[in-house]
């Protein structure tokens, strides 16, 4: 076993790298252990070259982590997989080596994948056949659950699955936009026609089928909703206190939600609200600069069960990070220039299926010596060794 020392946010700890002994790399922050899943040196059930890794890894609360990533495979032809890594188990749940994804086709570089407690893992992809479909995949079937074939050609908006296996997604066809959950035989749909909607953005979903989604009403109103058995709550609106709000809020099973908006007045901030109280998290009144990290607004902020908030900011003074509060210092999990495995931090970013009920979360990183990898952050006090 090999120990070196490293420098985690100015302060020196031990990290063993034990490979020979089945055992993960870590390394200690102040409040977190820092894993490597994987990387673009390997990754350990294939060795392909590695292109990149999706910016957007999710994670259960067993621990497990699901993440995009293209590669040149071995023999010639570039090949794009959705992984789930549990411990030091590596499982392909789809890839374009399928006939039935189209080369390059399995959209989650750019595109949120969601995973359950079960490792049921919901993806979008682009079919050989043409059009787009939504599908889940354990790791020994991939199960069809929309295609463009359903009603017409759509383009879907990012699906999202809960514990007990219902699907969520907003879509758009030529004569229709809506809003599905599918639950085995089950089909519950809400249409612009027999609502007060008339867009639905990209939603998530609670275990009890209660769905937060960005969206407009047909009188022009616009906001944070949700909608559970036909009954729909405003969350926020404009332009009560906000200008414009980013495209992916979320929601725990307590029914509480997590979004980030821009305010009356400049600057924005992340909230949580139970369709009665809005309470404010953080802002850019401190040492925040900005919410929207990566572009798409942003792909965050994530809740757990207990009401925990994770999300993703830039700092006044430029850097980029991963914070669980209003303190840019005390709250901070990782930002650019942090010591990750003995090279510097150069770009973060966390999604917002990247936090657990244990409090771990899981984000996607590039380092300075040209790493880009997949690691997850455990919530720890120092080690007494």
């Amino acid at each position: 076993m090999r120990i070196r020392k490293v420098t985690a946010w100015g302060v020196t700890y031990l990290w063993f790298l034990a490979l020979q002994y089945g055992l993960a790399v870590k390394v200690w922050s102040a409040e977190y252990e820092i894993t490597k899943i994987a990387d673009s040196n390997c990754l350990e059930f294939f060795c392909d070259h590695i292109t990149f890794f999706g910016f957007h890894p999710a994670i259960n609360d067993k621990g497990t982590v699901t993440f995009f990533t293209g590669s040149e495979g071995i023999a010639c032809c570039f090949v794009s997989r959705i992984i789930r890594a549990d411990k030091q188990t590596f499982t392909t749940i789809a890839d374009t080596t399928n006939p039935l994804f189209a080369i390059g086709g399995l959209r989650g570089s750019d595109h949120l994948i969601s995973m359950n407690n079960a490792g049921i893992v919901v993806f979008e992809a682009v079919l050989t056949t043409g059009g787009v479909g939504i599908f889940t995949g354990d790791g020994k079937r991939i199960t069809s659950v929309a295609h463009s074939f359903d009603s017409g050609p759509f383009i879907a908006n990012m699906a999202a699955i809960n514990n007990k296996g219902a699907v969520a997604f907003s879509f758009f066809t030529p004569v229709e936009k809506a809003l599905k959950i599918i639950h085995g035989s089950k089909t519950t749909i809400f249409d612009t026609t027999a609502s007060d909607v008339s867009f639905f953005g990209p939603p998530a979903i609670s275990d009890a089928n209660t769905v937060v989604f960005r969206g407009s009403l047909d009188d022009g109103t616009f906001g944070i909703f949700t909608i559970n058995e036909r009954r729909l709550t405003t969350v926020a609106t404009v332009p009560n206190g906000f200008t414009n709000f980013f495209i992916f809020p979320s929601i725990n099973n307590a029914g509480r939600v997590v979004f980030a908006a821009r305010l009356i007045g400049g600057g924005s901030g992340i909230f949580t609200a139970d369709g009665t109280t809005i309470t404010r998290v953080a802002d850019t009144n401190g040492a925040f600069a900005f919410f929207d990290v990566g572009g798409w607004d942003t792909i965050g902020p994530a809740i757990n069960d207990v009401g925990a908030v994770a999300f993703a900011a830039i700092l006044d003074d430029g850097r980029q990070g991963i914070f669980v509060g209003p303190d840019p210092v005390a709250d901070r999990v990782i930002v650019t220039g942090d010591l990750l495995f003995g090279s510097p931090v150069i770009e973060v970013f966390f999604a917002r299926h990247g936090l657990n009920n244990r409090g771990q979360l899981v984000f996607w990183a590039v380092l300075a010596d040209g790493t880009e990898g997949i690691y997850k952050a455990n919530p720890v006090r120092r080690p007494d060794h």
